[in-house]
């Protein structure tokens, strides 16, 4: 092909193609506005507030919210809902102020169909008298807030949670990241199972884990640190075991 005929080609390309381009940028900066003035109206309802984490789910938000000005903690939780006419309105509130609540999410933890509502709290228990994280579970169903599991330890002492679908098993897994005797931190798995939860995975110790996520089925990626430096690392389950891919599943 000549130099001028590939010029006339990519003229009639482009010719075709603006217009399809221009339409899909309009329908993206459409969406963008919308989802930008969605939540500029439900945060003006608790503008008076301080927001310290949420979560959204279809048209409900929930909302971990500080009254009282302190940022670490919240002291409130919030179920937001969208209306009909797709304005926003405070459905539910709960006082939270004896627990500090400081983060939120979503999972479906026992494949029943319904997300469960997870919210990290920090506090003692009646058996345990240091202040520690805690995992709070609920269900939101017709304007009620059901407690499914408020016990008093899962994984030792733990600095963040995160869920996914890590295996085939029923039901989304929560995966902590937990601080050992050592100063060290190493992640674990748990799962839903009748009335409480049994740990299916664990890692090895690292001096630090963050931006933990679920990748795949039978796969998740972190950030971690140790003696072979920070990286960003994909780990695979096996035999109850998280390793990295050098070093043999």
């Amino acid at each position: 092909m000549t130099e001028r005929k590939r010029k006339i080609l990519y003229a009639a390309l482009f010719i075709l193609l603006t217009p399809a381009i221009f339409a899909g940028t309009a329908i993206l900066l459409i969406n963008l506005i919308s989802c930008s003035n969605m939540e500029e109206e439900w945060k003006a309802l608790i503008k008076e507030d301080i927001l310290i984490d949420n979560t959204e789910s279809d048209d409900f938000i929930y909302a971990i919210v500080s009254r009282d000005g302190v940022r670490e903690y919240g002291d409130s939780f919030l179920v937001l809902r969208r209306m009909q006419d797709g304005s926003w309105s405070i459905e539910y509130e709960n006082d939270f102020s004896g627990l500090k609540p400081w983060k939120i999410d979503r999972a479906d933890i026992d494949d029943d169909g319904e997300e469960e509502i997870l919210i990290a709290v920090r506090k003692t228990t009646m058996f345990d008298k240091e202040e520690k994280n805690r995992m709070f579970i609920f269900n939101y169903t017709d304007g009620v807030l059901v407690k499914k599991w408020t016990g008093s330890q899962i994984a030792g002492t733990w600095r963040d949670f995160y869920t996914g679908q890590l295996f085939s098993a029923p039901g989304c897994e929560i995966i902590f990241i937990e601080q050992t005797e050592d100063n060290s931190e190493r992640i674990k798995v748990y799962n839903w199972f009748d009335f409480g939860f049994f740990m299916t995975a664990e890692s090895g110790r690292y001096s630090s884990v963050d931006n933990l996520s679920v990748t795949g089925e039978n796969s998740l990626q972190a950030t971690i640190k140790d003696e072979r430096g920070e990286r960003t690392a994909v780990l695979y389950p096996g035999n109850g075991i998280l390793r990295e891919a050098d070093e043999g599943k």
